[in-house]
């Protein structure tokens, strides 16, 4: 009965220390993902920053004149 018991404990804990590893790459792969996804926001948010620096200058233009098609 010891030994059954024995076991089914070393079973158990190779399960956890499996799990363990699972969580553990998980985090990683969702720590690296954030990051990208904070980089790809920020790209976004300098675009949207020259973009509207654009806008400004053409609405300049059209409210002087300086603009003609």
């Amino acid at each position: 009965m010891l030994a059954v018991l024995a076991q089914q404990r070393d079973v158990v804990e190779r399960q956890i220390a499996a799990e363990e590893r699972r969580t553990a790459s998980e985090r990683d792969r969702l720590a690296s993902t954030i990051k990208g996804n904070e980089g790809e926001i920020a790209q976004l948010e300098d675009q949207r920053k020259i973009q509207s620096e654009r806008l400004k200058l053409f609405e300049n233009f059209v409210s002087t004149g300086a603009y003609t098609s």
